[in-house]
């Protein structure tokens, strides 16, 4: 009675032993064919809070599409280690645009020291509110853009609370001109190529930016700024910036807290819910199961 199942057992054996070669090569094939689609394409990421409520909830995966801005090129291995990178970016289908919901490494990881380098560990999801050039501003707590009529984020909960401030260690703005979270601005967000006058007004919003730059810090000595010894009255942006902020309001770190979010350290354009877990028991949430994300 067990001749047969044994001898099939054999067959099954002679053809793996015999088809060795095609099949390790058809499984690296496939192994790198997933590791290029990760690294160009696609990355899956967990929804860990309620900051982008109701679009996005805990427990939720998400897909991102990487081809829309393109990907980025860097040295991944300095970047695990902590070190900075150069960052390139392949050409993407289109540009970012406002309302947007994107992923992206938090410029502040340590959320204690702010100086802006990146983490390639930790990621925000938010929705880009501002693009580069654009004038944010911020009154009686609903989000605005100067020059432009469209709804940005989620003005419910903008209206709903107008006052609270969500909870960071630092508030980067502090003291620049009575800036609060309900009113904020304008505040220009730099375009590669924009020139900016830098004065007692405004140095404290791109100090960080231009250091970020350059690698030099921004020294005031007996009134007048310099940058490595040179005296700095404008300066001309390298990169491009983002304004980013979370649909939940009253729980949100966003860019009012820690800044502008430079180009380079976005992954990509949130597409769809691929899964949901509930994260209490674990069950599924079969109906956020490929949701689109808008």
């Amino acid at each position: 009675m067990c001749a047969k199942p044994i001898k099939q057992l054999k067959n099954i054996f002679f053809f793996l032993k015999k088809r060795w070669v095609d099949i390790l090569f058809g499984g690296s094939i496939f192994y790198f064919s997933v590791l290029l689609l990760q690294l160009f394409c696609f990355a899956s990421f967990k929804i860990p809070s309620d900051s982008m409520e109701p679009v996005l909830t805990e427990g939720d995966y998400i897909l991102v599409n990487k081809m829309i801005p393109g990907a980025r090129i860097f040295d991944l291995l300095t970047s695990v280690k902590g070190g900075q990178v150069n960052i390139n970016r392949m050409p993407g289908w289109r540009t970012l645009k406002r309302n947007d919901i994107v992923v992206f490494n938090i410029p502040y990881p340590d959320q204690t020291d702010t100086t802006l380098h990146m983490d390639y560990f930790k990621y925000y999801v938010k929705r880009c509110i501002a693009l580069p050039g654009d004038t944010f501003f911020v009154h009686k707590g609903i989000y605005g853009v100067k020059g432009i009529s469209e709804k940005l984020g989620n003005e419910r909960e903008q209206r709903r609370f107008p006052s609270v401030r969500a909870e960071y260690p630092y508030w980067l703005y502090e003291g620049i001109n009575g800036w609060d979270v309900t009113e904020f601005g304008p505040f220009y967000l730099p375009r590669r190529g924009s020139t900016v006058i830098l004065d007692n007004k405004n140095i404290a919003l791109y100090r960080r930016l231009i250091m970020f730059e350059t690698g030099y810090p921004v020294k005031q000595e007996n009134g007048i700024f310099k940058l490595n010894g040179e005296i700095l009255s404008q300066y001309t942006f390298q990169k491009n910036y983002y304004f980013m902020a979370g649909d939940n309001v009253a729980n949100s770190q966003d860019s009012r807290y820690w800044g502008a979010l430079p180009e380079e350290y976005i992954v990509g354009k949130a597409w769809i819910v691929w899964k949901s877990v509930e994260p209490n028991n674990k069950i599924f949430r079969w109906e956020r199961f490929l949701k689109k994300i808008e």
